[in-house]
């Protein structure tokens, strides 16, 4: 069970020192982008570089897997995960994130991301759809 601890939401203070880190910048950049789409963003605070969105109806994870430049991205619905995809590229993620907020369907985002997928060994596919039910988190 996650609670609001296990959270860094934004708006929140950063350094210079962090904002002149190319990595981190982006990162920034994408909590203020989702921020000002009016919808709300976060990052985990126990040394995962993992980040999260929520609209009313709609939310998803930016996941770091493995080393550097890969990123699983899960976009939920009601609680359900109903796309997961593994890409090279964290404004990839974020933008695709950014678009399930906004409405977009998962063909969309499947459409806009094809290009940066990575297939990780022993699995058919980078992405995934209608994964599973989510447990309530209450």
């Amino acid at each position: 069970m996650t609670s609001t601890n296990d959270y860094q939401f934004w708006p929140f203070p950063v350094s210079e020192e962090e904002r002149q880190i190319p990595e981190q910048a982006e990162k920034l950049d994408f909590l203020q982008d989702v921020y000002s789409d009016g919808f709300e963003s976060y990052r985990a605070v126990h040394g995962l570089d993992d980040y999260g969105a929520n609209s009313e109806s709609r939310s998803g994870y930016i996941l770091q897997r493995g080393r550097k430049n890969r990123w699983e991205f899960l976009l939920l619905e009601g609680g359900d995960i109903l796309f997961s995809a593994l890409v090279n590229c964290f404004k990839v993620a974020g933008a695709a994130l950014r678009a399930w907020l906004s409405g977009r369907t998962t063909n969309d985002i499947l459409e806009n991301v094809k290009e940066y997928l990575i297939s990780p060994p022993r699995l058919e596919d980078s992405w995934k759809r209608g994964i599973k039910k989510t447990k309530d988190r209450g």
